[in-house]
C-alpha cells in the first residue's frame, strides 16, 4: 500500500514504459530499487534512447483523415519529428514508448500550452472507449489545474469527440462513451 512502492498499481505504466526501455536497450533492472531510483534510471533511458533515434530518424506522417479543430492551446503531433521533439523538450518518453501506437493511429498526442505552462496529453482507446491514457507536463510532473481542465473541457466537446471517433474508427469505439477524467 505504499504510493512510493514500483509494484503501486499507480506505477503501473511507468513500470511497463522501464521495462520496455530497458529491454530495447539491453540494459538490467532492480526490481528492488526504490521509486526514486527508478524514475531516474527510466530518465536515463528515455534520453539514451532519443538519441540513437534521433541519429537514424526520417520524418513519418501520421496521415490523420480530419482536422481535429483544436482551439488555440492545443497541437496534434502528426509528424515522428515533432512527437520527438515533445519528448525531448519535455523531458518524457511519448516518443520512445508510444511512437508505434501513434504511427498506427491507436494514439493520439496533444501538446498543450496554456501560458507557461506545457504539457503531452495522450488519448487512446481501452475497452473500446476513447480515453484519456496520461497527462504529464515536463519531467513527467503533474500539469498546473488550468492545464488540467484546458484538457478536460475539450475531451467533453462533442465535435471533438465525434472526430476523435472518425480517427479511431477502426478500434471499435462505443458511440456514447464519454471519456473518464
Amino acid at each position: 500500500d505504499n504510493p512510493n512502492s514500483i509494484l503501486d498499481e499507480n506505477n503501473v505504466a511507468h513500470n511497463f514504459d522501464i521495462i520496455k526501455q530497458a529491454k530495447a536497450l539491453g540494459r538490467r533492472i532492480d526490481l528492488s530499487w526504490s521509486h526514486k531510483r527508478f524514475h531516474e534510471v527510466h530518465t536515463e533511458f528515455t534520453r539514451e534512447l532519443m538519441a540513437t533515434e534521433l541519429d537514424m530518424m526520417e520524418n513519418e506522417i501520421v496521415g490523420y483523415k480530419t482536422d481535429l479543430g483544436l482551439p488555440e492551446g492545443f497541437e496534434l503531433l502528426k509528424t515522428k519529428r515533432r512527437v520527438f521533439e515533445e519528448g525531448k523538450v519535455m523531458d518524457h518518453c511519448i516518443y520512445t514508448n508510444y511512437w508505434e501506437r501513434i504511427k498506427s493511429k491507436k494514439y493520439l498526442v496533444l501538446h498543450v500550452a496554456e501560458g507557461e505552462n506545457h504539457a503531452t496529453a495522450g488519448i487512446g482507446v481501452n475497452h473500446n472507449r476513447i480515453q484519456l491514457d496520461q497527462i504529464q507536463g515536463r519531467h513527467n510532473t503533474t500539469p498546473s489545474e488550468k492545464t488540467r481542465l484546458m484538457v478536460k473541457n475539450l475531451l467533453q466537446d462533442a465535435q471533438f469527440l465525434t472526430k476523435i471517433k472518425e480517427e479511431f474508427e477502426n478500434q471499435q469505439v462505443e458511440e456514447d462513451e464519454r471519456l473518464p477524467f
